[in-house]
């Protein structure tokens, strides 16, 4: 019950938020972007609905002049947290450059595309494939998606793919501490 008190303040308060966003002044001029943490506390989930607990929910309040073209298809992807700040970066700061570790989640979804992934520490989810980054005793554990629901069976193996996983975690880890103790310090890997 505490879990479900929570949810609901949260909730009343970003509404109470949004609202005077909204009716201010302000509204034209900002954007405004919530996720959450992952699942909800205190419900348990089997092996094939794993992602349902990894899963986040992801608002966007755009005023007009931000509004995007939403390419057909955009909003039906999987993506990840490592696509919300391309996507503000895309709307709020248009020509400028910018680091590069996401994709836009209102463009048209490049296939073979190198951010045409949703990761997450434990998952890796490229199109209709969910690659396990560290399954039992240390091995690879594969499933087809469907929605978010995880499907046992054979899934060819895909290295590239799997690589990709394993890379973005490291060049996470480069950039926090890039970040935190400045180029001179960290090692050329």
């Amino acid at each position: 019950m505490a879990s479900m008190e929570t949810f609901r303040y949260t909730n009343d308060q970003l509404g109470y938020f949004l609202a005077r966003i909204k009716e201010s002044a302000l509204s034209e001029k900002t954007i405004v972007v919530a996720t959450g943490d992952h699942a909800v506390r205190g419900l348990e989930y089997t092996e094939q609905e794993a992602l349902h607990q990894i899963s986040v929910p992801l608002y966007f309040y755009l005023p007009k002049r931000f509004e995007p073209e939403v390419a057909e298809g955009a909003t039906d992807s999987v993506a990840s947290h490592k696509d919300v700040m391309p996507t503000l970066y895309h709307l709020a700061l248009s020509d400028a450059r910018y680091p590069n570790l996401g994709r836009n989640l209102f463009a048209k979804t490049d296939l073979r595309g190198p951010h045409n992934f949703a990761y997450h520490s434990d998952y890796l989810v490229v199109g209709d494939r969910v690659y396990g980054l560290v399954g039992p005793k240390g091995q690879r554990a594969f499933w087809r998606r469907q929605g978010l629901d995880m499907i046992s069976g054979p899934v060819a193996e895909s290295s590239v793919n799997y690589e990709r996983a394993e890379q973005y975690s490291k060049i996470l880890d480069w950039l926090t501490r890039y970040q935190l103790v400045g180029s001179d310090i960290v090692p050329k890997s």
